[in-house]
């Protein structure tokens, strides 16, 4: 058995090793098997992967697909849509799908293909739909992420349009008739309802550092619960709200903002009211930001970061920020994973915990996340890679599976992985 393993091992370093660019230290420990048609590895760690099952939805597909330890599908959802962009798996089997409409508002086109939704589908295992929801308006449209509320309501992202009038007026320097300003808002959800049931605007809490005589003016350092109106931007897409996250206990929403390379902290204590102003909710602040992290500064921490999710109840550091960061465009050198901690009263952040490769085969420019798993490990999604891999605390491999990508196309924004549904046979893996 294990000279047939390492002549396996001996061909592969061989014949693939131009082909793939990975490194021959780094193949020399591994075992390294052709699997279901995919490059797949599994390194000398004695550690063990979480027996679980894994959802994710190539970025162009109309497939759905769950998979197990041994990569085989155990179900597929095929649906009309792509992804728009994520997807999650329901204790009960269901699932919720984001999905990315064609026929979008005119100032929305440019966005299509770059995180553009507009509905959200629940599914049941059977395909059969439970309840669906959509926002694709010319004025509003859904985007990359939603988020399953512990009360059963949902979080959703959208892109507001700003008119050009509207944005010139309070000191925005950019943007175009042709191609205003996107803004971000946060609707919650109820689903039995379909009642928008709060509400959150960043249009409401901007400031701007050009014109005195215009409103909101001051200097951007000292006003940090504030949005710069004239930062960086590609287009008009102003911010970039990749993912979202709530922590039932604090009453926190984070999100990630691209465009600025921050992890911001909403208070979600707030009424509508309250979070169109700078004061009310148990904090004080109402919707202004109430912590921030990251930024284009000196300390230059973030590039581009994706999914920063809150650590559940009873996950190994319960109550921590996991980030995926992107990395570096210019050198791409190597991606990120960090788990981080928040300290609300000093408002402070700091890195406990980062898995990073140093044979740089670990990048991924665009989309990708990470998910702190029961067992203590963490799943890693390199989406541009088609990447999907576990590793121990100690950064050790334990599983991995690539899904074969031709070009963006099959790009995956998340991978994460669920406890094996009660109704479903679960192997020995």
């Amino acid at each position: 058995m294990h000279c047939a393993l390492e002549k396996a091992s001996e061909f592969i370093m061989k014949h693939f090793l131009g082909q793939f660019h990975v490194p021959a230290r780094v193949l020399r420990n591994m075992v390294v098997v052709s699997y279901l048609g995919c490059l797949t590895a599994c390194s000398s760690s004695t550690s063990e992967p979480y027996a679980g099952v894994v959802l994710f939805a190539p970025l162009h597909s109309t497939e759905t697909q769950l998979r197990n330890n041994r990569h085989e599908i155990l179900h597929r959802w095929n649906t009309q849509f792509p992804p728009g962009q994520c997807v999650y798996l329901m204790p009960d089997g269901s699932l919720l799908r984001t999905a990315r409409l064609k026929d979008i508002g005119a100032v929305f086109k440019k966005t299509y293909g770059k995180g553009s939704g507009g509905r959200v589908d629940w599914l049941e295992w059977d395909g059969t739909l439970r309840w669906r929801f959509e926002l694709n308006t010319e004025d509003v449209l859904l985007h990359h992420d939603i988020e399953p509320m512990e009360n059963g309501n949902l979080l959703m992202l959208a892109w507001v349009r700003i008119p050009l009038e509207e944005s010139k007026a309070i000191g925005c320097t950019k943007g175009s008739k042709e191609a205003p300003i996107l803004s971000e808002r946060i609707i919650e959800v109820d689903p039995r309802t379909d009642e928008i049931v709060w509400q959150w605007d960043a249009w409401d809490h901007t400031m701007q550092s050009l014109d005195p005589e215009l409103p909101n003016f001051g200097v951007a350092r000292l006003m940090t619960g504030k949005v710069d109106l004239n930062i960086r931007r590609d287009a008009g897409d102003w911010l970039h709200f990749n993912s979202i996250s709530h922590d039932p206990h604090r009453d926190l929403i984070a999100i990630s903002c691209r465009q600025t390379n921050e992890i911001w902290l909403i208070d979600h204590s707030t009424t509508s009211e309250e979070a169109r102003t700078d004061s009310g909710g148990v904090r004080g602040v109402g919707g202004d930001i109430f912590a921030r992290w990251g930024g284009d500064g000196p300390d230059h921490t973030l590039y581009h970061q994706h999914n920063a999710r809150w650590i559940r109840d009873g996950l190994s550091g319960a109550g921590n920020l996991l980030i995926f960061n992107n990395g570096r465009e210019d050198t791409h050198e190597t991606s990120q994973v960090q788990e981080v901690s928040f300290d609300e009263v000093k408002k402070e952040f700091s890195v406990v915990w980062t898995y990073e490769s140093s044979y740089h085969d670990f990048y991924s420019q665009f989309v990708s996340g990470a998910q702190r798993l029961p067992n203590g490990n963490t799943l890693i999604c390199s989406g541009c890679q088609g990447w999907i891999f576990e590793v121990d605390p100690n950064g050790k491999t334990c599983w991995q599976y690539r899904y074969p990508v031709k070009d963006r196309l099959d790009w995956i924004f998340r991978a994460e992985k669920y406890p094996y549904p009660h109704f479903l046979d679960h192997p020995a893996e």
